[in-house]
C-alpha cells in the first residue's frame, strides 16, 4: 500500500503541474486529462477496498463470534469463528468465505489476521459438522498452528488455505475431501509427514491463474515432507504436467501406497531422488503401473503387500531388502529382474508366490530368504524358489525337517537375545569360538568379531536401526533401539 499511495501522490503531483504549466489548449485534451484522473480514482478505490480489513460482524468471541460464511460457492452459507484460549472453533453451515476476493460480507484475508499476536497464538483448529469447505487463504500465516483437531464435513481445501502455517508438523486429510486447490500448503516449511487417508472417491489436486497468468499447483512447495502415506487416485488435467504430483518434493525418503490404489499416474515420484523406502499395504487387487512412477535406482527398501504389475524396479541395484506380504499369490515375471543388490527376501505367505525364472534375474542365490519355518520344505521344492540355497525361518526358533545336515539343523538353533536390543546383545546356541559379522540394510558391514559361548556383542555405539547378524553362514534379524 505504501509503494501505491507513492504512486498515487506522484501522480496528482504531476497533475497539478500539468494542469499549471501546461496550457490545455484543447478540448480533446482536457478530455484525456478527465479521463486519466477517473481511472486513478476508481483504481485506488479498488485497491484500497482489496486491502481492506475484515468488515462483517462480530468480535471473534463465543458470544459474539466472526460472521465468515457467503463465500464465492455459497451465498447462502452461515459459518461463523472464534477464539478460545489458543483453539479456533469454527461452526454453522456451509461454506467458509474465500479470504482474497472482496465483497460483502468479507473483504481482504480473515479476521483472525490482522492481529498477529492472536494469529499467532492459534494452535489447533476446530471445524463443526457442517461446515463444508476450508476458503482459501483462511489459515495464511497461522504460524503457530499445528492440529486440525476435527475437520468438519469439509470437501474442498482452498487455495494457499495453509500458506506459511510454519509450527504444521503432520496433516491428515480424510477421505470426504474430493478436492485440494493450488498452493494449498505452500511454504509449510516444517510439513514432514503428510497422510491421505485410503478411500475411493477420486481426489482432484486444482489448478488457478494468478495475477500474472501464471498456472498455479505445486500444492506442497517448499513443504520437506519425508513421509507420505498415499491413500487415493486422483483426477488428471492437461494443463500442466499434472502427473507429477510429487515429483519435486525431494526430501522425500518413505512412499506408503494405501489399498485402496488401483493404478498409480506416470511420474508420481520420478523426481523424488532421496526415495528410499516404499510400502504397498496388503491386499488383494493388483496394481499396475508405468516404468516411470518411481525414480529408477534409489529405492533400499520395498514391502509388497499385494500383487504389483510394473517394469519399474527393473536394475534397481539399489534395492536391498524385499518383504512379500502374506496375501501375495504371484509376483509379475521380471518385476526383480537385475536387482543385483539385494541382500535379503522375507516371505511371508505359507504357500510360495508363483515366480518366474527371470523374477529374481542377476539376484544372488545365496542371500537369506526368511519364509515361514513350516514352509521352507515347500519353498525349497517350488519351482524356482528352489534355485534359492539359504533358506531360514522367520521365526527365530525352528525345526524345519527339511534340514540336509546335522550342520543345517544346528544352525537353526541360533537365536539373537534379546530380540529389541539397546546395548548389547548374545547369541543363544554357540557351542564354540565362532566369528560374526553385523551388516547394515545397505549391506556394508559395520562389525565384525570372534565370539565365545555366552559373550555378550556390545552394539551401544550404533545407530538404530535394522541390521543382520551373519554366524556360521546363518543371518538373523537385529533391531537396535
Amino acid at each position: 500500500m505504501l509503494q501505491f499511495r507513492n504512486f498515487r501522490n506522484n501522480a496528482m503531483e504531476s497533475g497539478n503541474h500539468f494542469k499549471n504549466g501546461v496550457s490545455l489548449r484543447s478540448k480533446t485534451s482536457r478530455k484525456n486529462f478527465l479521463l486519466f484522473g477517473m481511472i486513478l480514482l476508481v483504481f485506488c478505490a479498488f485497491t484500497n477496498k482489496a486491502n481492506a480489513q475484515f468488515s462483517g460482524t462480530g468480535n471473534g468471541t463465543s458470544s459474539n463470534p466472526w460472521h465468515i460464511g457467503c463465500g464465492t460457492t455459497n451465498t447462502s452459507s452461515a459459518v461463523t469463528a472464534y477464539i478460545s484460549g489458543t483453539t479456533l472453533y469454527i461452526n454453522g453451515t456451509g461454506n467458509m468465505a474465500d479470504f482474497w476476493f472482496s465483497g460483502a460480507p468479507i473483504n481482504g484475508q480473515a479476521p483472525w489476521y490482522w492481529s498477529e499476536s492472536q494469529r499467532n497464538n492459534i494452535r489447533t483448529v476446530v471445524i463443526g459438522n457442517n461446515v463444508t469447505n476450508i476458503g482459501d487463504k483462511a489459515f495464511e500465516k497461522c504460524v503457530g498452528l499445528t492440529t486440525i483437531q476435527s475437520w468438519g464435513n469439509v470437501k474442498r481445501i482452498g487455495k494457499k488455505a495453509f500458506e506459511g502455517c510454519t509450527s504444521l508438523q503432520t496433516i491428515s486429510i480424510p477421505n470426504i475431501i474430493d478436492e485440494i486447490e493450488g498452493e494449498a500448503f505452500l511454504n509449510c516449511n516444517n510439513l514432514r509427514t503428510v497422510t491421505i487417508e485410503n478411500g475411493y472417491i477420486k481426489l482432484r489436486f486444482s489448478i488457478f491463474l494468478d495475477n500474472y497468468h501464471i498456472w498455479k499447483s505445486d500444492w506442497f512447495l517448499n513443504c520437506p515432507i519425508q513421509t507420505l502415506h498415499f491413500g487415493r487416485e486422483y483426477h488428471t488435467l492437461s494443463l500442466i504436467e499434472y502427473d507429477k504430483l510429487f515429483h519435486k518434493i525431494s526430501t522425500l525418503k518413505t512412499v506408503i501406497i494405501g489399498n485402496t490404489i488401483n493404478t498409480l499416474d506416470v511420474y508420481t515420484f520420478t523426481a523424488c531422488l532421496n526415495l528410499e523406502d516404499v510400502r504397498f499395504e496388503d491386499g488383494t487387487s493388483a496394481l499396475s503401473f508405468s516404468s516411470t512412477v518411481f525414480p529408477s535406482n534409489t529405492i533400499k527398501n520395498l514391502y509388497m503387500g499385494r500383487q504389483i504389475i510394473t517394469t519399474n524396479f527393473h536394475d534397481n541395484t539399489s534395492l536391498k531388502s524385499l518383504i512379500i506380504g502374506d496375501k501375495v499369490t504371484s509376483i509379475f515375471a521380471t518385476l526383480f529382474w537385475g536387482c543385483r543388490g539385494l541382500t535379503q527376501i522375507t516371505s511371508n505367505s505359507s504357500t510360495p508366490p508363483t515366480i518366474h525364472q527371470d523374477t529374481f534375474y542377476g539376484a544372488g542365490k545365496n542371500i537369506p530368504v526368511e519364509v515361514p519355518c513350516n514352509s521352507i520344505c515347500n519353498y525349497k521344492s517350488a519351482q524356482d524358489w528352489k534355485d534359492f540355497t539359504n533358506y531360514q525361518s522367520i521365526e527365530n526358533s525352528c525345526n524345519s525337517t527339511c534340514a540336509t545336515s546335522i550342520e543345517e539343523v544346528s544352525i537353526q538353533k541360533f537365536q539373537i537375545y534379546p530380540n529389541l536390543v539397546s546395548e548389547s546383545f548374545r547369541i543363544n546356541g554357540i557351542v564354540e569360538n565362532a566369528l560374526i559379522s553385523i551388516i547394515d540394510i545397505t549391506g556394508k558391514t559395520v562389525l565384525q568379531q570372534t565370539i565365545i559361548p555366552d559373550e555378550t556383542v556390545a552394539v551401544g555405539h550404533l545407530p538404530a536401526g535394522i541390521y543382520f547378524v551373519n554366524i556360521k553362514g546363518k543371518t538373523m534379524k537385529m533391531i537396535k533401539r
